[in-house]
């Protein structure tokens, strides 16, 4: 039996880049591949000295042409170089960060002939300018930001023609900027693509939203020191969760809840007879709460893959660890529910006759993975053969509930039977949780 909802991704998909995209909880991982780059290609080799950027755009290639295709996954792939510290060994930090100064300016003139906007604009050695908001280089926050807005508005606007064009959310550029001038950046250059950088920005929001402390300056690659604990996240690995940095960020504003988390949540799960007060036991206990209270956290932030194990749970137990644990950060985001990596979503109840409108919220961050299937029975898996809804289209719900476990997985879903509006063709069964509310209510008529 499958719990599996999407369509698979586009066939034919070849990517400009890179991306490794795993969650904390288990959520999918997704990776993309690129053509690869030859080793004599000449973004190789920077210099360290910050050069003009004039100089950058004669003979840049035609914005449309094979050359500029080329062109842009050299740069991309020297973004990621630099990211995971491939050309930076052996460098000083002055080295590397005139290498990134140069190759800053070198993808902002890029885009800004291929563009032919004022979009992105390299001002002088120092300066750029992209949607509007000035970019200073020799400021590090700045410069962070630089680093992934460009890499991503390459990778959003060059790949191979039989390619995805979507694998960079439209979303992406608007949630990062979000954050510019709300946190500052310290340490090294990001580690962080625009994809975990995106996740960072979002997380930020949802504490923001519920009431609870923003780290005001995250340090990249750098450890935190005892003073600088209450207001310091750091991430010293690319493969670090956002959401995990901002979980151990919250446990830093308050000792409270780690010991509130440990007593709910951890100790009635340990068997009695280990939960001495011998040193070895006390490290063990401490060591299992903050694991699970990162995960918890981010599980939490994937709404619709937590609300799979507690439904199981409910129909199988009638409660326990997964029903409390959704409880305890339900309460501590202030009663704010998501859907995917940090994406709000409002949970109703439907019933049959219900006029219901589509909302894929993994779409907006996996673009390639379009579609929620309807299946031809609640239990029967998928086929892509058969019909699917996406985001925008109203379905009218004909039948269902119909409740279905994986007692593999541990997980189970609520599915129900509709039929799109305009295309009575296209019917079946899908989870409810692509629900996007009932289109006559408040929230649809205003």
């Amino acid at each position: 039996m499958s719990l599996q909802e999407k369509r698979p991704k586009r066939a034919g998909i070849v990517a400009a880049g890179v991306l490794g995209l795993s969650l904390a909880l288990g959520a999918r991982s997704y990776i993309e591949s690129r053509t690869a780059i030859p080793p004599q290609s000449p973004a190789i080799s920077e210099p360290t000295r910050v050069i003009n950027p004039a100089q950058l755009l004669e003979g840049l290639p035609a914005a449309t042409s094979e050359d500029a295709i080329h062109s842009a996954a050299v740069l991309v792939d020297y973004s990621e170089r630099l990211r995971n510290g491939d050309v930076r060994e052996g460098k000083s930090k002055e080295e590397t960060m005139g290498m990134l100064k140069n190759h800053l300016l070198k993808e902002a003139a890029f885009l800004q002939k291929a563009s032919g906007t004022s979009y992105i604009v390299p001002v002088d050695s120092e300066t750029l300018i992209i949607n509007n908001n000035s970019f200073h280089l020799n400021d590090q926050t700045d410069i962070t930001f630089s680093q992934v807005l460009l890499e991503a508005a390459l990778r959003m606007r060059y790949r191979d023609a039989s390619s995805d064009k979507d694998t960079i959310p439209s979303s992406l550029f608007s949630e990062i900027e979000s954050m510019h001038g709300k946190v500052k950046f310290e340490g090294e250059m990001s580690i962080y693509g625009p994809f975990n950088f995106m996740w960072l920005s979002r997380g930020i929001k949802v504490l923001e939203k519920a009431g609870k402390p923003v780290p005001p300056r995250i340090n990249f690659g750098g450890l935190l020191k005892d003073t600088d604990k209450d207001d310091n996240v750091a991430i010293t690995d690319k493969n670090t969760s956002p959401f995990d940095a901002l979980a151990a960020y919250s446990v830093m504003q308050d000792h409270k809840l780690l010991e509130e988390f440990k007593t709910k949540l951890v100790l009635p799960t340990i068997n009695p007879i280990y939960r001495t007060d011998l040193p070895a036991a006390t490290t063990e206990i401490n060591r299992v709460t903050q694991e699970r209270f990162a995960t918890g956290f981010s599980s939490f932030l994937n709404g619709t893959l937590a609300r799979g194990k507690v439904l199981y749970e409910q129909k199988t137990t009638g409660g326990g660890f997964y029903t409390d644990t959704y409880a305890f950060w339900k309460d501590f985001f202030r009663g704010t529910e998501f859907s995917f990596n940090g994406t709000e979503k409002e949970i109703e109840k439907y019933a049959i006759g219900d006029g219901v409108a589509i909302q894929d919220d993994e779409e907006l961050d996996y673009p390639k993975y379009w579609g929620v299937m309807l299946r031809e029975t609640a239990a029967s898996g998928i086929d892509p053969q058969l019909p699917s809804v996406q985001t925008g289209d109203v379905v009218d719900i004909i039948d269902g509930p119909a409740v279905v476990a994986d007692s593999n997985r541990k997980e189970a879903v609520i599915r129900w039977r509709v039929i799109v509006r305009g295309a009575p063709q296209r019917q079946g069964w899908m989870d409810g949780e692509f629900f996007g509310g009932n289109v006559s209510s408040p929230k649809f008529k205003g």
